[in-house]
């Protein structure tokens, strides 16, 4: 899965592996055009506010009352099916009491979107996506927001094709704790093998995550849905370069906030209209 510029690094180079010796092969996904639209957003309503989760910006209430007013604005546009992505466990949860405490939660509800959460057992899993499947496929109204963490268990091995991913947001960027010894050992041995090489790996650890989950949606060519990425580092080309190319391709930044709420509108009103 890309980004693989890593694996380079870390299979070839110590052989003394020549990089013109080593041919990569990507497979572009089987959607046309017109099933996917991909946006990156860095703003909100206000578009005063920037958007970033780094470590120091991830807490303040500003960015946190921002953010649930543009998935407020956004979930409203899309039918059926969403699953939001967060970075971690901690701040998920963190975010939700908080929006809790705003009134946020509540907008969601009055707008016809049923809350469910992913649990942090494994045994609870299968009970919780097959209540969000069941209530999605109970009434062609049906509409709901799945909650869920980049890395954790829904992320990995389960689809959302169709209805139950008409939607997949992913807030902010889901970077491992640079931290942690065993990661700091990783970097630095691969930093020793070939320059900036670890830094290297710590990016596409992370966008790898990204690519992963949203990747659960489009799960064939009569698919459709809408990928939308919050985060003002998603401009980057650092950043932005390393998504799957089946995406890359396709993704737009907006500079306001209006302009990604139209395109998500205008994306689902044709295929609405189309599938009427």
């Amino acid at each position: 899965m890309k980004p693989f510029d890593d694996y380079v690094n870390q299979l070839f180079r110590p052989l003394n592996i020549a990089e013109s010796r080593t041919m990569f092969f990507s497979c572009n996904h089987v959607i046309t055009d017109d099933k996917l639209v991909a946006i990156g957003c860095s703003n909100g309503p206000n578009n005063t506010i920037r958007l970033n989760y780094s470590y120091n910006n991830r807490n303040s209430s500003e960015i946190i009352k921002e953010t649930g007013h543009l998935l407020v604005d956004i979930v409203k546009r899309i039918p059926k099916g969403i699953v939001i992505f967060f970075p971690s466990y901690d701040y998920q949860e963190f975010l939700l009491k908080r929006w809790e405490q705003e009134g946020i939660l509540k907008s969601f509800e009055q707008n016809h979107k049923r809350i469910f959460r992913e649990p942090k057992k494994n045994s609870q899993v299968q009970i919780i996506l097959n209540n969000y499947s069941k209530f999605i496929n109970g009434s062609p109204m049906n509409s709901a927001i799945l909650f869920s963490v980049i890395g954790g268990k829904m992320s990995e091995g389960i689809n959302f094709s169709d209805d139950l991913g008409r939607g997949i947001i992913v807030i902010g960027l889901p970077y491992a704790n640079r931290n942690s010894i065993e990661l700091m050992e990783k970097i630095n041995h691969l930093n020793r093998i070939s320059l900036d090489s670890g830094n290297e790996y710590y990016e596409n650890l992370c966008m790898r995550a990204v690519n992963q989950s949203i990747g659960r949606a489009i799960r064939h060519q009569n698919d459709y849905a809408a990928i939308i990425l919050i985060d003002e580092r998603y401009e980057k080309l650092s950043v932005n370069s390393k998504l799957s190319d089946w995406i890359r391709s396709r993704f737009r930044h907006p500079n306001h906030h209006q302009e990604a709420i139209s395109l998500i509108e205008k994306f689902f009103k044709h295929k609405i209209k189309s599938s009427g």
